[in-house]
């Protein structure tokens, strides 16, 4: 009799392969060490499930499906045949889907496995096949029956682990017009809100312990290949990792496992760098930070720092580090070993250090402070991130605007309660019809962490208001232009670059509400222009944009919210099918679905990483599209919001749009989104509290 127990792994998978020995690279040879030799006998695991089991999405599932990895983080000692079969479902109803009927049920049968990963379900979630999507009640019926053929008969029973389906990287079922042009009919909040939920309860009820590649995947669109359900090469390896470490903690002694998690503080010249060692392996385990300007990855020596946090136990891993360089992009990664081998992160976490450009803000003189905190984010450290703040009487519990100077000229804003660093802040809207109108201030907060907080001081008669200079600091170097639209004239940065229309400063756009506080209303043949030679970048840019389209944008007009209409154009713009896209002219990049309605703003942002490589497109601060080649794109020319050189014009508001010499993070895309739709923090969600506010006396 083996001495290792039977697992089963609930995930998804779908065609049968015998996999070859990997064809490892040095980054996965590396990510995982053996001190000790392989076991005599061969450990047996077998993958069960439908097409992403199977690696569809991957340039070659035989070697980059995530099976085909395992094998390879494994190693000799074990065994791996990948048993996914497209298109198949957990349910035994349609059996054309059914997996039961599968040959490659029958060929996983015949293996005999020690250990059965398992993972299905997004194929019972299409509404496509009805047969089985409408029979989801009898869903976890379908896993007792599936187990229980892998079971019966053994003489050790298996220890089963249950995978969640990996995350759908769309809202709903989004069309992609390329190489296949077919809806594909998986919707996210079926695998969200129904699958996950009801594998979750089942798992728990029968003591399975569960592999969550559901949260490992979620919000990685830049892990899928060219559409929402299939991971590519890069979900694969991650996914792999995941299954790796899974088989680690759940045996009776296995390597550790350790994961970065996000940093509880960040300085101008410091920082505490945290991690979550998952499993000791039940072994005294020590661990390891490795950290330094450039990504050693999973090569000890390409590292420019280490330190040992010596022996520790499983959960929180902590270390802090000082004399780091202000405004300098740094990156970590934890390692732990024991006497079986050593682990690392599964990735590397980066975060930059702010300017230290700030002074000292003494409070004396002003008489009210108030709290504000970032209780709402919870993402990893973000340098100078531009917050909104919100004033008025409902979001700050005694705060009025007559306590305030005329124009909010004695508004002061710092990072501690005793005063600290002073803040720049620019004020877009100052608002004092009522003492219940909102007034809009943007702040450069110098660390947003998880948690995080600055303070806002006012109240002082004495006070003037800062100069221009300091409000333009408000946006960090990066920041090519940020034009409010709350006057187009104005670029919030300190470059100047206004943007026009050929019949003068403004034209024929119209003042309107917008998300923050005034937007741009654009009409037929309405266009504003910035020409600046100045606004360019060969490397990693950003482009973001508030956008709502009208009733009058017709389904057959093609119109532009943001476009740069020299060299390989590109733009954000709506089609003639109203939806809107980020488009590469001339690079032959499909159109992105981005369907909305005409009711709300969204916020679209593009990143374009370096040299012009691949693009990230968000919406509403989630990437729930893929990542887009658009080799040789870069920032230049000439930009029109509301139009192209070829009058395509935009029928709808506009609002908030900046242009970064940079390509912003998810947690910055998500945390822009948070700050201005969510902006107070109510029963548990939103971004931000408010106060109350405090006498500083």
């Amino acid at each position: 009799m083996k001495k290792y127990c039977v697992y089963t792994l609930l995930i998804g998978c779908c065609l049968w392969l015998t996999l070859p020995a990997g064809a490892a690279d040095a980054e996965l040879e590396n990510w995982r060490t053996f001190s000790s030799p392989a076991p005599a006998q061969k450990i047996k695991v077998a993958c069960i499930g439908d097409s992403i089991t199977e690696g569809a999405g991957s340039t070659d599932s035989i070697t980059k499906s995530y099976p085909a990895i395992l094998q390879t983080l494994l190693g000799p000692g074990y065994e791996v045949r990948n048993f996914g079969s497209g298109g198949a479902t957990l349910a035994d109803i349609d059996p054309a889907r059914s997996y039961l009927k599968r040959g490659s049920f029958t060929s996983s049968m015949s293996f005999d496995a020690d250990i059965l990963l398992i993972m299905l379900g997004t194929n019972d979630s299409n509404k496509h096949y009805p047969a089985t999507f409408n029979a989801l009640d009898q869903f976890t019926t379908a896993y007792d029956t599936l187990i229980s053929q892998y079971t019966k008969g053994r003489t050790t029973p298996p220890k089963i682990l249950i995978g969640l389906p990996a995350w759908v990287a769309a809202k709903d079922a989004i069309k992609y017009g390329m190489a296949y042009a077919h809806d594909w009919h998986f919707f996210q909040a079926i695998i969200q809100d129904r699958m996950v939920p009801m594998i979750r309860d089942y798992a728990k009820a029968h003591n399975y312990p569960i592999v969550d590649v559901n949260a490992l995947t979620l919000g990685h669109s830049e892990w899928y290949s060219g559409d929402p359900v299939h991971p590519g090469n890069a979900g694969y390896r991650e996914i792999a990792k995941l299954f790796f470490m899974r088989i680690q903690e759940e045996s009776p002694q296995g390597l550790p496992t350790v994961e970065n998690t996000r940093l509880s503080s960040l300085e101008t010249s410091s920082a505490t760098m945290d991690g979550n060692l998952r499993s000791a392996g039940n072994l005294p385990t020590e661990a390891s930070l490795y950290w330094g300007t450039k990504d050693g990855g999973t090569a000890k020596g390409a590292w420019e720092s280490s330190a040992s946090l010596g022996q520790c136990k499983a959960g929180r891993l902590s270390l802090a580090q000082t004399k780091l360089i202000p405004g300098t992009t740094y990156y970590y990664r934890y390692l732990v070993s024991n006497s079986l081998g050593a682990t690392w992160s599964p990735q590397t976490t980066s975060f930059t250090t702010p300017l230290a450009d700030a002074a000292m803000f003494k409070p004396a003189g002003w008489q009210k402070k108030a709290q504000i905190k970032f209780d709402g984010y919870h993402g990893t450290g973000l340098s100078d991130f531009p917050v909104l703040i919100q004033l008025n009487s409902a979001n700050l519990r005694g705060f009025a605007s007559s306590q305030c100077q005329p124009g909010g000229a004695d508004l002061r804003f710092s990072d501690s309660a005793n005063g600290g660093n002073e803040l720049h802040y620019e004020i877009e809207k100052w608002d004092t019809s009522t003492e219940a109108a909102t007034s809009s201030v943007w702040v450069r907060v110098r660390s947003l962490v998880a948690g995080g907080s600055i303070w806002m001081w006012w109240s002082n008669p004495k006070s003037a208001a800062p100069d221009a200079v300091f409000a333009q600091a408000t946006w960090s170097p990066a920041y090519q232009a940020v034009w409010h639209l709350n006057d187009p004239s104005k670029d919030s940065t300190g470059h100047g670059r206004v943007l026009r229309t050929t019949q003068g400063l403004k034209g024929s756009v119209n003042d309107t509400t917008g998300v923050a506080a005034g937007a741009q209303a654009f009409g037929a043949d309405t266009e504003l222009e910035c020409a600046d030679a100045g606004l360019s970048a060969s490397g990693p840019y950003s482009i973001m944009a508030w956008a709502k389209n009208s009733p009058e944008q017709k389904t057959n007009d093609w119109g532009a919210v943001v476009w740069r209409v020299t060299g390989a154009m590109h733009g954000l713009d709506i089609t003639t099918a109203g939806i809107y896209r980020m488009n590469w002219f001339n690079d032959n990049v499909s159109e992105t679905d981005l369907s909305v309605d005409s009711k709300n703003y969204h916020c679209f942002l593009s990143t374009v990483q370096t040299g012009g490589a691949v693009a990230t497109l968000y919406r509403d601060g989630v990437t729930n599209f893929p990542v887009r080649s658009c080799s040789g794109q870069k920032l230049d020319g000439v930009f029109k919001l509301g139009n192209t050189c070829n009058k395509a014009t935009f029928n709808g508001s506009i609002d908030e749009v900046r242009i970064m010499n940079l390509a912003v993070s998810s947690d910055y895309a998500a945390a822009t989104y948070a700050t201005m739709v969510h902006n107070v923090r109510s029963n548990g969600s939103g971004f931000t509290t408010y106060g109350p506010a405090l006498s500083s006396k």
